[in-house]
């Protein structure tokens, strides 16, 4: 059987489609709980419970779906949000399973760490493009592992659960009229409310793709970030972020739904397209003089260089164009305020819905240090 689920790559207020979600939590006490080796500690705490255990210590948590009360609630799944919090250097959520009875229907290994207790982004949170069927048999069972290193299994580290989020998305209207006969009707489903997307297809993702690598032709900036996405899948993804965001400023629920129709690896691809497009776009003349100053300064062109990254250039040639030379042209600022504060952020936020990482703001830093160590006159 075949399960259409894509990453969410959207703070949770964004729609996932026309239809509004009945959402219900699946709290963090209601999860039973299973230690494979040293048994650990819990503890509920405001908002969740707190999971404290040994370096090489597996734990499992297993929580059974509610139902929504609601009657025009159907009950298909249609995102799954798991908000915990899971420190750098220690436990990691390995997997989240969704079980019908005995059955797995759906599975995914995030293997990523940070504070997910408040955010969904595209490391928490799961949307069906064709919304599953549950029951009140059905569970969803986290897998966490906690690490071991040079501490050794002693050293104690936790692993925050504040619950689990399910969205269950408004029943398809349903009407009967008589045909014929007052013993036979047909069923008349109603269309999805006003405002439901068509179906992307594959001459909108070519057409996507042949703007942006159009548009790479004749930009410098992006030509050198697509080199570094490999050729095939992801090279074309990025073509398609780069193509569709064209000069938007902000990420929306209509990119979001060409996203959702893409591979796995064009999703990759289009994520960092479309981020660096729009972190780009809100500051594109300080994006411009920070990349010219920087090709005709060897010590800026070297640390430029250090990070692989399209985004972390980006952020480091706009802080060039704020605090650099102002005799090259550059706003020759000295010191930082709140509106260079401004720019930096919303040259990362693309970066923060999509990839959950900071190449924009460590670029951006490095390149602010250097200037202001050099003191211009």
């Amino acid at each position: 059987m075949r399960y259409y689920c894509f990453l969410l790559l959207c703070v949770i207020s964004m729609p996932l489609c026309a239809q509004t979600p009945f959402p219900v939590n699946i709290p963090a006490a209601s999860f039973s709980v299973k230690w494979e080796g040293v048994t650990g500690k819990v503890e509920d705490i405001a908002g969740g419970r707190r999971f404290r255990g040994n370096g090489g210590t597996r734990l499992v948590l297993q929580g059974a779906f509610q139902m929504h009360p609601s009657p025009s609630a159907d009950h298909k799944i249609q995102r799954l949000v798991v908000h915990y919090r899971a420190d750098r250097y220690g436990p990691t959520l390995q997997s989240v399973k969704l079980f019908n009875g005995s059955s797995l229907a759906f599975q995914m290994g995030p293997r990523i760490q940070g504070d997910f207790t408040r955010v969904a982004t595209a490391y928490n949170a799961w949307i069906w493009r064709e919304p599953m069927t549950v029951s009140p048999q059905t569970f969803v069972r986290l897998e966490i592992g906690f690490p071991t290193g040079f501490e050794g299994p002693g050293s104690l580290v936790d692993f925050i659960l504040t619950g689990v989020e399910v969205d269950y998305p408004l029943k398809r209207l349903v009407s009967s009229t008589t045909v014929n006969s007052p013993s036979l009707s047909t069923l008349i489903v109603a269309d999805l409310p006003a405002g439901t997307r068509k179906p992307v297809t594959q001459q909108d993702k070519d057409s996507y793709a042949a703007i942006g690598a159009e548009i790479a032709a004749t930009d410098p900036m992006v030509a050198a970030f697509r080199d570094l996405e490999p050729a095939g899948p992801r090279q074309t993804g990025f073509d398609m972020g780069i193509g569709i965001t064209d000069k938007d400023k902000l990420w929306g629920p209509g990119k979001q739904w060409f996203l959702n129709s893409l591979s796995a690896g064009q999703q990759m691809g289009f994520k960092d397209g479309a981020a660096f497009a729009l972190g780009r776009n809100n500051n594109p003349d300080l994006a411009a003089l920070g990349m010219g100053i920087a090709a005709a300064d060897t010590e800026l062109a070297e640390a430029r260089a250090i990070r692989p990254s399209g985004l972390y250039w980006l952020g480091f040639d706009i802080a060039t164009g704020i605090f650099g030379n102002p005799d090259l042209g550059a706003l020759g600022y000295t010191t930082i305020n709140p509106r260079d504060e401004r720019m930096r952020a919303s040259a990362s936020e693309g970066e923060h819905i999509l990839l959950l990482t900071h190449e924009v703001e460590s670029g951006f830093n490095a390149s602010m240090v250097l200037h202001l160590a050099r003191k211009y006159k």
